[in-house]
């Protein structure tokens, strides 16, 4: 069995998605070039798997984009049970209970109500 490798450059190509690719186990994820590309050269189709089996569970995932309607994207930094992390493009990092993010089927994206959002602190 030969192991596959991926290098920083491989991965550098992949700055947006001109396809989605939809999950074989939950039909409702979808994910993007880049992954199926790690997945493929990189020999990790059991991430996708893990990442596709937990999602019914876990509303926002680390490193997950929330839209924060009327303030911007946010990455997750950090989530549990009751809430996440999230930062926005200002570096703010913001509070919002996981009973608020939801998934706009349409947009096919997570969102939360800005006033939902409490301002925790600012990142140096």
């Amino acid at each position: 069995m030969t192991t596959k490798t991926l290098s920083k450059s491989d991965l550098a190509q992949f700055t947006g998605s001109e396809s989605w690719y939809r999950h074989g186990i939950n039909r409702n994820v979808l994910y993007t070039d880049g992954a199926q590309h790690v997945a493929e050269h990189g020999g990790a189709y059991w991430l996708l798997d893990e990442i596709a089996i937990i999602q019914p569970y876990n509303k926002a995932v680390a490193a997950d984009r929330v839209a924060v309607l009327g303030r911007g994207i946010a990455v997750v930094e950090q989530a549990d049970n009751k809430e996440a992390l999230v930062v926005l493009w200002n570096r703010h990092v913001l509070r919002i209970a996981r009973k608020d993010i939801v998934l706009n089927q349409q947009n096919m994206r997570w969102e939360c109500e800005a006033k939902n959002a409490l301002r925790k602190l600012s990142l140096i």
